[in-house]
């Protein structure tokens, strides 16, 4: 083995923007920030993306080749906290654990717009593990 194959071998998260810089932010007169998203699609698309960006493949699971795809079912609340957290396994313990820290860290999610007339919202997300060789 030679020092490249290391170097192909270690997953190196891409640097991250603070969110700020990621998305649009409308800010309301309390001076809070929430996202602009006019619909159930559009806000779904921004917590999916907020979510990818705190995914990392846990180091033991890549070393055992595990792949898989936990669902994690959650609700957002209107400021943006996240409660009930449910996880349909993806058969690997790792995998499914990854996938509850990945939650746990988007939170609290940008606040659920007063245009959407929510208190709530309930999400169903899979979390995609692949490993690309």
């Amino acid at each position: 083995g030679n020092s490249n194959e290391n170097q192909s071998g270690k997953y190196m998260p891409e640097p991250r923007a603070p969110i700020e810089e990621r998305f649009t932010y409308n800010f309301n007169e309390n001076g809070g920030k929430f996202l602009y998203c006019e619909n159930q699609k559009e806000c779904d698309g921004f917590f999916s993306q907020i979510i990818d960006e705190n995914k990392s493949y846990p180091l033991l699971a890549r070393q055992r080749k595990q792949e898989g795809s936990p669902i994690v079912s959650f609700t957002i609340l209107k400021n943006g906290i996240v409660e009930k957290i449910t996880i349909v396994s993806s058969g690997h313990r790792l995998l499914d654990r990854e996938a509850r820290r990945i939650i746990m860290l988007s939170s609290p999610f940008p606040e659920i717009p007063n245009s959407m007339k929510k208190n709530s919202i309930d999400l169903t997300v899979p979390i995609n593990f692949k490993l690309n060789n």
